[in-house]
């Protein structure tokens, strides 16, 4: 049975936006969700409705410690969902076990929020990204970041990352090739060869190494030994016709300055190709097609299994 959203771990924000006591109403995969961070500092996401009558536990709730009270009859929810304090003549009416609301996983890495959508077994932790959480992150800071709402799905992204045509007749390189593709369970990775004209210099020739971790996040590092720079890009579904997608580009911290000219053109030009692409997508009508090779059948399989109840 095919779902319409995908499981995986999704971006939903920044960690520096929500202070500790602060309630956010958010809406993601068509769900209404409260975003709540407790006095000890954890982030919590809960179904946004309260299970007794309905009110909104992100418009007016109170964080209490490190529980959320519902604005309509004081009811408090933890992290998990369950009820902790509730009045005595609610409870009468409600046993506990009826009042007891969804919690969704949240995890921080790299100052950004998290969510894992959908119960897939192949995504029980939020993978570490290289460069940009866990231990090889001290080095890289975000140099510039970018958020658009898209009209467009998972399948136009992934399609269009190993569309070599597409990078000459949009965005006018002069010839490309993807090689090295692997799939390993959640995680699919390539590398992508690029030749562009450049004024005065003649072909420049780019190697990059392209990697999804689920439909959500993606990571491009230059495999060019002078290149210091990487790309992380997250993607997260509004609707069932809108995404939002964030790109920020990682610079090494001991090289901003000297690499600043080079980093500038390069951000200038990402978005340039972005946008490009996005004005397709805005427009464009799904036509349904076959894989036209081996490497193409095994990239549907690996995106179909995100979409399996």
């Amino acid at each position: 049975m095919s779902s319409v959203y995908p499981s995986g771990w999704f971006h939903i924000g920044w960690s520096a936006d929500l202070r500790r006591g602060e309630v956010r109403p958010i809406r993601w995969f068509e769900r209404d969700l409260v975003l709540f961070r407790g006095e000890s500092g954890a982030a919590r996401v809960l179904d946004a409705h309260c299970p007794h009558l309905g009110a909104h536990l992100g418009h007016g709730g109170k964080v209490i410690g490190d529980v959320l009270r519902c604005p309509f009859h004081g009811t408090c929810f933890d992290g998990r969902g369950e009820v902790t304090r509730a009045e005595p003549r609610l409870l009468a009416e409600f046993p506990k076990e009826n009042l007891r609301t969804r919690a969704w996983a949240l995890e921080e890495a790299g100052g950004m929020l998290f969510l894992r959508h959908g119960d897939a077994p192949a995504f029980p932790r939020l993978p570490e990204l290289d460069g940009v959480s866990g231990a090889e992150a001290e080095p890289w800071v975000p140099f510039r970041r970018g958020t658009w709402k898209v009209r467009a799905s998972f399948r136009d992204l992934v399609e269009n990352s190993t569309d070599v045509m597409h990078f000459v007749t949009v965005h006018g390189f002069k010839s490309g090739a993807v090689r090295d593709v692997v799939i390993d369970g959640s995680s699919f990775r390539y590398t992508i060869e690029l030749s562009v004209a450049v004024p005065l210099l003649g072909d420049l020739d780019t190697l990059s190494e392209v990697e999804y971790h689920g439909l959500g996040i993606i990571l491009l590092r230059p495999k060019q030994a002078r290149s210091r720079f990487r790309f992380l890009q997250t993607v997260t579904q509004l609707d069932r016709e809108h995404i939002t997608t964030t790109m920020t580009l990682y610079i090494q911290r001991r090289d901003w300055l000297r690499d600043l000219p080079m980093n500038l053109a390069l951000w200038h030009y990402n978005c340039r190709s972005l946008a490009e692409d996005f004005r397709i997508f805005e427009h464009k009508k799904r036509v349904a097609h076959e894989p036209a090779n081996d490497t193409d059948r095994a990239i549907a399989g690996w995106y179909a299994q995100f979409f399996s109840d």
